[in-house]
């Protein structure tokens, strides 16, 4: 199934509200970032820089409910490591 799943949402403060990064979703079973989810986190990082905002980002992991819970917690931490990773990258601090 490679239907996509909702898995991080991030929020800063509200000066910041319109630069805000939407939900990343990966395909089923990966926590690997595709080129749509890497421009959404783009737009947002620039928005950011744009607006010389100075926020706070909470990166919080989900999968669906199929899995084991143990599997589920650890493929979550994969994927909001997956979105930390590429903001530093990007220059974002960590």
């Amino acid at each position: 199934n490679n239907t996509p799943e909702p898995v991080v949402a991030v929020s800063g403060d509200s000066a910041a509200e319109e630069c805000a990064l939407q939900t990343v979703y990966f395909a089923y079973d990966s926590a690997e970032l595709d080129s749509a989810s890497r421009a959404e986190i783009q737009r947002a990082v620039d928005c950011y820089r744009d607006k010389n905002a100075t926020v706070r980002l909470r990166l919080v992991g989900a999968t669906d409910p199929r899995g084991t819970e143990e599997y589920n917690i650890a493929l979550g931490e994969r994927r909001a490591r997956a979105v930390r990773g590429y903001l530093v990258s990007l220059g974002v601090e960590a």
